[in-house]
């Protein structure tokens, strides 16, 4: 005699805890703390991949060679760190912007990542600069005027605030100096390998023990990340239902500890397995670094660049 089987309705229903945002007793709408932890953890894998992909691209930084972008790349962002001029960070800054489309690097999403993120968290960290509290000078536009300081609660209020020249120009300095470094070293980072710039900097005489605790780190949080997607993975798929709080900290304190215990192990068998693949502490390469005449031509059009800012007295 057959019997009819059937799924349960518990298993039939979408569980708006993990899969979509729900509406509870609070105002806020808010999501899973394992969905946001793996979204989180996949963008990190996501962007290492990427930096693969545009590392194979045929644009103009991935052609130089990385000795050349290590020494030219520091040496743009020192450069840009005793600029005092807008215009010329300005003009840096258009650069930058340049080398990412000639290096067939995706532009909306380095300027949304890059550009905009950049800007508005220097911009929230500088903002009090624009008033004449923090830096006096010529007003632009002013906020309010009393006859004198008043105290209230222990505070001094000043007697007028204003947004001064000097100020907002101070503040548009630090922004395009944040924005720059940080255009310049993404740059670095997706159009050359990694094991590639390691190589460069052994061979600008950077001691070994840095560039193999630098690449030892970048590797092995590699690893890290991928064991704690694999932990949340696992966590995900056997949730059913709501979750408590007090249980996600358990689940965050036992997966710490988890993560900590595994990674020692871990650490014990990559040494080892890299002793037997013959590693002495040097990094090697398969490709031969050799400068070309496009190095050259990369080599004086920075120094060229760098004279026409000095000229425009940027400094």
């Amino acid at each position: 005699m057959s019997r009819e089987v059937t799924m349960p309705e518990w298993l039939l229903e979408k569980s708006p805890e993990n899969y979509q945002c729900y509406k509870g007793k609070t105002k806020s709408i808010k999501k899973n703390f394992v969905i946001r932890t793996l979204k989180h953890l996949y963008e990190v894998i996501k962007n290492d991949f990427l930096a693969d992909v545009y590392h194979r691209k045929n644009g103009f930084l991935q052609k130089l060679d990385p000795r050349v972008k290590i020494v030219t790349f520091p040496l743009l962002i020192a450069f840009t760190t005793v600029v005092r001029s807008v215009s010329v960070l300005a003009a840096i800054y258009l650069f930058t912007l340049a080398l990412a489309v000639i290096s067939k690097l995706p532009m909306m999403n380095f300027i949304k990542k890059i550009g905009v993120i950049t800007a508005l968290f220097t911009f929230l960290m500088t903002f009090p600069t624009m008033f004449n509290i923090v830096i006096d000078g010529e007003v632009l536009f002013s906020i309010y005027q009393l006859e004198k300081t008043i105290m209230i609660w222990g505070f001094n209020i000043p007697s007028s605030l204003s947004i001064t020249k000097q100020g907002l120009t101070a503040m548009a300095i630090l922004i395009l100096r944040v924005s720059i470094s940080t255009s310049l070293g993404f740059l670095l980072f997706f159009t050359t390998p990694w094991v590639n710039i390691m190589r460069s900097l052994s061979l600008i005489r950077i001691p070994q023990i840095f560039i193999t605790m630098l690449d030892m780190s970048y590797r092995y949080v590699m690893v890290l990340i991928k064991s704690s997607l694999e932990i949340f993975q696992a966590r995900k798929i056997r949730i059913v239902g709501k979750v408590s709080y007090i249980n996600n900290k358990k689940f965050i304190s036992n997966s710490i500890g988890t993560l900590f215990a595994k990674s020692m192990d871990m650490s014990t068998d990559i040494y080892m397995a890299m002793l037997c693949r013959g590693y002495n502490g040097e990094v090697k390469t398969i490709n031969i670094l050799k400068l070309t005449v496009l190095d050259y031509i990369w080599i004086f059009g920075i120094v060229t660049f760098l004279g026409i800012c000095i000229f425009m007295k940027g400094i």
